[in-house]
């Protein structure tokens, strides 16, 4: 599948480098030869140079052909407009654009088609949103996130000073204040599947 990558900072550079690992035929547009030429000598990837927003560059890199445009620029106005003349040149193309500012963020959820939007990414919004729940819950071991972070599996530790000692699983509610159902405990090497009953 070709995938074009308008903008080669860290954030499409990051992408680069993911999707070149996966086999993907890309490309990348960067207005500076030498960023380009240096993702060239590392990974199989071609490179344009050039404004990511023209059509000219666009058509060079390959957009009738492309499959995914993923606009991952400084400037949130240049990938909107990057993902506009994409779609206006292949309006089969899935396109993806980094949008930084919250104003434009929550307002392109309404203009998704206006703009030819496929998808809007914040990296820096959901890296902030990952740093709060590690810091809300440092203590976990494990943690994964599902149905759109509403539910959670983690896995944690009850050390001897733990506010958790000695509660009932019945009271547990009360204590961490939100809904949690306790799957198994780990206690001595034994696996316990916990009733309401039992104390941690």
């Amino acid at each position: 599948m070709k995938i074009i990558i308008a903008g080669d900072g860290k954030v499409g550079a990051a992408i680069a480098r993911q999707l070149s690992t996966e086999g993907y035929d890309l490309t990348l547009i960067d207005s500076k030869q030498e960023v380009l030429e240096n993702m060239q000598d590392q990974y199989d990837v071609m490179t344009v140079t050039g404004n990511c927003a023209t059509m000219n560059i666009l058509e060079e890199a390959g957009i009738e052909e492309a499959k995914l445009l993923i606009a991952a620029t400084s400037a949130d106005e240049i990938n909107l407009l990057c993902c506009m003349t994409a779609h206006a040149l292949n309006p089969d193309i899935h396109t993806i654009a980094r949008i930084r500012n919250p104003e434009y963020y929550t307002q392109i959820f309404k203009m998704r088609n206006t703009f030819a939007l496929s998808l809007a990414v914040n990296p820096e919004k959901k890296a902030a949103h990952q740093m709060e729940r590690l810091l809300k819950f440092p203590g976990f071991l494990k943690r994964e996130s599902f149905a759109k972070d509403r539910v959670e599996i983690v896995e944690l530790r009850i050390d001897a000073n733990s506010k958790l000692n000695h509660v009932t699983l019945a009271d547990l509610d009360s204590i961490v204040k939100c809904k949690v159902l306790i799957c198994v405990v780990l206690r001595n090497g034994q696996a316990i599947m916990p009733d309401g009953n039992f104390t941690f």
